[in-house]
């Protein structure tokens, strides 16, 4: 009787015991992979933009309870979307998630191709660029 007391003690109520270390490493890997996988945030609804609006970092620091809720109910949301992604979802996704590095560099074409115009523009009739 006395080491289901031991047990249960770590079990339950300590946190940095070996057993909970363990279970907390095996949920920071499926939170890492729940937040790689999570929809953009302008792709979700409200309740379900609320629920991940926590950052990574603090929802790691959850108690082993805690975090074992939050990762089931994040996987279920999840779950829901791939559930019903098909092409067109993947397309409207692609089309508002767009890489941020991908529109930096757009931008920039769109800003030289301005500067170019300007350019030509102010040109007087010698072909040379006024200042």
């Amino acid at each position: 009787m006395e080491l289901w007391f031991v047990r249960n003690e770590e079990l339950h109520n300590n946190e940095d015991s070996t057993i909970n270390k363990k279970v907390h490493s095996e949920l920071n890997i499926r939170l890492d992979r729940v937040y790689e996988d999570k929809p953009h945030s302008r792709l979700l609804p409200a309740a379900d933009n609320l629920f991940f609006r926590r950052k990574l970092e603090n929802v790691k620091k959850l108690r082993r309870r805690q975090k074992e809720r939050w990762v089931t109910d994040a996987e279920g949301i999840l779950a829901a979307y791939t559930a019903l992604e098909n092409e067109q979802t993947r397309n409207f996704t692609r089309f508002f998630t767009q890489d941020r590095e991908t529109t930096i560099n757009m931008q920039e074409t769109t800003n030289t191709m301005a500067q170019n115009i300007t350019q030509e523009e102010t040109r007087d009739d010698t072909g040379e660029a006024t200042e």
